[in-house]
């Protein structure tokens, strides 16, 4: 996750990139796990939320390569700023 490659991609497609910290069985990130098909809790365990679709995640478990990465956050297409943020970010009317 940490590759220059991934980092550029990330960058250039705006993606919002979370990492969950699973060290004491969160329950939160126990029902995350079991709705994304992870239900042994295996880790690491990586998921990929297409704006777009947020609903139907790219999702990985174990070990997965930068190249597997970049494929994913491509598919995904980039990140879509929520409307009321798009509003927020216009130049004010002159």
């Amino acid at each position: 996750m940490n590759s220059p490659e991934v980092i550029q991609t990330a960058k250039e497609l705006k993606v919002v990139m979370l990492k969950a910290d699973y060290t004491r069985g969160d329950p939160e990130i126990t029902r995350l796990l079991q709705q994304l098909g992870n239900h042994a809790g295996s880790i690491p365990f990586y998921a990929v939320f297409p704006a777009r679709n947020p609903t139907r995640p790219i999702v990985f478990g174990g070990l997965i390569t930068a190249q597997q990465v970049v494929e994913a956050l491509r598919a995904a297409g980039p990140s879509q700023p929520k409307p009321e943020v798009a509003h927020s970010l216009r130049s004010p009317a002159r």
